[in-house]
C-alpha cells in the first residue's frame, strides 16, 4: 500500500511545480559596465504579484535598486560593491539566472609597495621606478583581456593574480599621482603614489617678490618649497609645474621641493638679483656713509651714486651694504650691481647743494635773480641775507629762479635740500624798496589844493605827479604833502624814489564840483483817459561826484500815478515823485520812467528837477517842465482794392472800443466790432469787409 501512495504525492508534487510561476531570464543588456549603469532583463513571471516580498534582482549576490519592473521586463542599477557573476532574479515560487556572467568595472580598494611588520600598507605610498606594486579590490578578471594599469598617469605593466589582486611594476617614466585600473566594464582609482620630486628647469635667478615657474615631475602632494633655505609661499599648479614667490628671506643657494615621495635639492644655484630696499641717510656731502638695505646684495660689484661709481663700499651681508659718497656726484638714484644684475632705488639720494654764482649781483625786491650751482634737485628752503624767500622754482638740477621779496637785505644766498645747505660766497646787494601809495587826503580839489599822501618808503621820494604833472611836495613825517599844480588833470598820484615808483590805485579828481543836467520828455500822443509815460535821464556832466543826488518829477493834478521802472527806490507823496539816486561818479547817467493815466482832454503841466549835496557850477540845467495837450484819439479809414475796409487808431487808446452803425439816421444803433485789432505797439489796425450800403465807424470810450 506505501507504494502506491508515495508515487500519489510524487506525482502531485510534480503538477504543483508545474504550474508555479517561476521567474525566467531570456535576455540581458548590457553584459558590462560600471556602478551606476542601467540594465535592462526581459523574460517572464518576473512577478507573482505586485506585494511579492520575495521580489528582488541580485548581482553575483548583491542586491540592486529595481527602478521599473513589469511580469516581462527590469530596469535596475548595478550596485556600487558588485562583482563579477550571474544576475538573478527572484520571486516568492523561485530564481532564474543568466548563464553569462556581468562584467563590472573594476573596484581599486588599496594600493601599495610595502607591508609593516604587521602586515599593513605603509603609509603614505612611496615609490620609485622598478618597484612592485600591490593593487586590491574587486573585478579584476577581465575575459575581454584588456585590463590595464595606470599610475600617476603612465601605463604600467602587471597582471591580475586573482579577481581581487594585482600585481604590476612602477614604470620608469612614472610620477606622482593616483593609482587607476581599467577593464573593458570601466575603471576605478583609489590610492595615490608618491614618487621622488625631480627639479629640472629653473630660472637662473630673480628678485624678492618675484614669482618663478619651475619644471619637473612628481609634484603632486608636494608640502615645501624653499630657495637658499628659505621657505617660499608656492602652488603646485600641476604634477610638472609649481609657481613659487621669492621670499624677503632668501639668499642664493639651491631649490628644494618635498613632497610624501621624498625631497629634491638642486644641483644647480639659484641667484637672487640685488634689490634696494631704502637707506640712511636719505642725503649729505661727498664723503658720507652711506647704509643700503635691501636683498640680493650677496656678490657686489657696484655701486653707483646716479652715474658716479663709489670707489669705496663695503658688502656687510646679503641685505646690507655700505657706501661713501664720491667726488663728482649728484642727487640721483643709487644703483647696485652683482653678476646678476642692477636694482636702481626709487628715491634718489641727495647730495648737499653747491651755491656757484648768481646774476643779477644786485637788485630791488619783486627782481628775479638766477642761482647756479649743482644738486638743487629737492630744494626745500631759499634765503637771501637770512630772510626766507617764498618764490623760487628749481629750473634745473644746477639752476634756481628766485625772485627777491619784499623785506630782502642785502647778504648772502642759502640754499637747502634734504642733503644739506650751502651758502653763497657773494653777497646780493638789494637796493633801497620802492614807495608805495595807500591813500590820499582830500580825493578831489581845484589846483592849489593840499594833499596828504600816505603809503610806504616815501621818505626818499624824489617825484610827485598828478595824471602825469609834476607837483610841488614835501615830506611830512611817513607821508607826504603836495600841492595840486594849476595845470593837473584828473587821473593817479604817482611817487617815485631811487628804487622805483608807485602808482595809487583811484583818481584825484581835479575839480570843484559837481554838474548835474536833466532831460524830460513824455510820450506822444497824449491821448484822453489813456496813458502816458515820462521819460527823466539825469547826467553828471561834472568833475566831482554828485553826492546825495536826487530827482523829483512833479504829475499833473488830474492825471492818476501808475508805475515807476527804471530806479529801483522813490518816494510818492501827491502828485510828487522823488527818486532817491544816491551818489553819481562824474560822467555817470541813469534813467527812469514814470507812468500815469489821464482824464478828460486837457492841457497838463510836468516838471523834473535834481539836486545833490555836491555843490553845481551849471544849475540852470537842473529841471525841466512840459506843457502836454490830451485829446481823444482819431480814427482813420481806408478801403483797399480787395473790397474791405482798414481802420487804424494810436495804440494808447487802451481803453477804447470801435463801433459801427449802417445809419446815421435817428435813432442810430451802435454795435461794437467783434474782431479783435492787430496791435504792432504803436497803432491798431482791423481790416473788414465794405458794407455793402453806407456804414459809419467810431472810438467810443469803455
Amino acid at each position: 500500500m506505501r507504494r502506491p501512495i508515495l508515487l500519489a504525492l510524487l506525482s502531485f508534487a510534480f503538477l504543483l511545480r508545474a504550474f508555479a510561476a517561476f521567474p525566467v531570464i531570456t535576455g540581458i543588456s548590457p553584459l558590462k559596465g560600471p556602478p551606476g549603469t542601467h540594465v535592462v532583463i526581459i523574460g517572464r513571471n518576473f512577478i507573482v504579484s505586485n506585494r511579492d516580498p520575495e521580489f528582488r534582482v541580485e548581482f553575483n549576490g548583491v542586491r540592486a535598486t529595481v527602478l521599473f519592473a513589469t511580469s516581462s521586463g527590469l530596469e535596475v542599477i548595478v550596485p556600487s560593491d558588485a562583482t563579477t557573476g550571474p544576475v538573478s532574479v527572484f520571486n516568492s515560487d523561485g530564481q532564474d539566472s543568466t548563464t553569462s556572467d556581468f562584467q563590472p568595472s573594476p573596484r581599486v580598494t588599496d594600493a601599495y609597495t610595502l607591508l609593516d611588520l604587521f602586515g599593513n600598507p605603509v603609509r603614505p605610498v612611496k615609490a620609485t621606478a622598478g618597484q612592485d606594486l600591490t593593487i586590491t579590490g574587486f573585478n579584476f578578471v577581465d575575459p575581454a583581456g584588456r585590463l590595464a594599469i595606470f599610475v600617476g598617469g603612465t601605463r604600467a605593466s602587471g597582471f591580475a593574480s586573482a579577481e581581487t589582486q594585482i600585481h604590476a611594476t612602477v614604470p620608469a617614466a612614472a610620477q606622482s599621482g593616483p593609482v587607476i585600473v581599467t577593464n573593458s566594464a570601466g575603471a576605478s582609482t583609489n590610492g595615490i603614489v608618491y614618487l621622488n620630486p625631480v627639479i629640472e628647469t629653473f630660472p637662473p635667478s630673480a628678485a624678492v617678490g618675484d614669482t618663478i615657474d619651475i619644471f619637473g615631475r612628481s609634484f603632486f602632494g608636494a608640502t615645501s618649497f624653499t630657495i637658499g633655505g628659505a621657505p617660499a609661499t608656492f602652488t603646485v599648479r600641476s604634477g610638472t609645474n609649481i609657481q613659487a614667490v621669492v621670499p624677503a628671506t632668501a639668499i642664493d643657494g639651491k631649490l628644494s621641493v618635498t613632497s610624501p615621495g621624498g625631497t629634491y635639492i638642486t644641483v644647480g644655484t639659484f641667484r637672487l638679483r640685488p634689490q634696494v630696499t631704502g637707506f640712511t641717510p636719505v642725503g649729505g656731502p661727498v664723503g658720507t656713509v652711506v647704509t643700503l638695505d635691501g636683498t640680493g646684495f650677496g656678490g657686489i660689484t657696484s655701486v653707483r651714486f646716479g652715474e658716479v661709481a663709489a670707489t669705496r663700499f663695503t658688502n656687510i651681508s646679503a641685505v646690507k651694504l655700505t657706501a661713501v659718497v664720491p667726488q663728482g656726484a649728484s642727487t640721483a638714484p643709487l644703483r647696485v650691481g652683482n653678476a646678476i644684475g642692477t636694482n636702481v632705488s626709487t628715491v634718489p639720494f641727495y647730495v648737499a647743494p653747491i651755491v656757484g654764482s648768481f646774476a643779477p649781483s644786485s637788485g630791488r625786491p619783486g627782481d628775479d635773480v638766477v642761482l647756479t650751482g649743482a644738486n638743487f634737485t629737492g630744494t626745500t628752503k631759499v634765503e637771501l641775507g637770512g630772510v626766507d624767500v617764498p618764490q623760487f622754482t628749481v629750473t634745473a638740477t644746477n639752476k634756481i629762479s628766485a625772485k627777491v621779496p619784499a623785506s630782502a637785505v642785502t647778504g648772502s644766498w642759502r640754499v637747502s635740500t634734504p642733503g644739506g645747505t650751502d651758502v653763497s660766497d657773494a653777497s646780493f646787494t638789494v637796493i633801497g624798496p620802492t614807495p608805495t601809495v595807500a591813500a590820499f587826503n582830500p580825493v578831489d580839489g581845484l589846483p592849489g589844493t593840499q594833499v596828504a599822501i600816505t603809503g610806504q618808503n616815501l621818505s626818499t621820494v624824489t617825484k610827485v605827479e598828478f595824471n602825469g604833472v609834476p607837483a610841488a611836495f614835501t615830506v611830512a613825517g611817513a607821508g607826504l604833502l603836495a600841492t595840486v599844480p594849476a595845470n593837473a588833470t584828473t587821473g593817479p598820484v604817482r611817487v617815485t624814489n631811487p628804487a622805483g615808483q608807485a602808482v595809487s590805485a583811484t583818481r584825484f579828481t581835479v575839480g570843484g564840483s559837481a554838474d548835474l543836467r536833466v532831460t524830460f520828455t513824455a510820450s506822444a500822443p497824449a491821448v484822453a483817459h489813456g496813458p502816458l509815460s515820462f521819460n527823466l535821464q539825469v547826467v553828471n556832466r561834472g568833475p566831482l561826484p554828485a553826492n546825495g543826488a536826487k530827482a523829483v518829477v512833479t504829475l499833473p493834478a488830474t492825471a492818476a500815478f501808475d508805475s515807476v521802472s527804471g530806479f529801483g527806490d522813490f518816494d510818492l507823496v501827491g502828485s510828487k515823485v522823488t527818486f532817491n539816486l544816491g551818489d553819481l561818479a562824474s560822467g555817470s547817467t541813469v534813467s527812469a520812467f514814470v507812468r500815469v493815466r489821464l482824464g478828460a482832454p486837457a492841457t497838463l503841466s510836468a516838471k523834473a528837477e535834481v539836486s545833490s549835496a555836491t555843490n553845481d557850477d551849471v544849475p540852470g540845467n537842473n529841471a525841466a517842465a512840459l506843457a502836454v495837450v490830451s485829446g481823444y484819439p482819431s480814427l482813420s479809414l481806408e478801403s483797399t482794392d480787395s473790397a474791405e475796409l482798414s481802420l487804424q487808431w494810436t495804440s494808447l487808446a487802451t481803453n477804447y472800443v470801435v463801433e459801427s452803425t449802417p445809419s446815421l439816421t435817428a435813432p442810430a444803433t451802435w454795435a461794437p466790432v467783434t474782431e479783435p485789432p492787430v496791435d504792432d505797439g504803436v497803432s491798431r489796425q482791423l481790416v473788414l469787409p465794405l458794407w455793402p450800403g453806407e456804414g459809419y465807424y467810431r472810438l467810443r470810450l469803455k
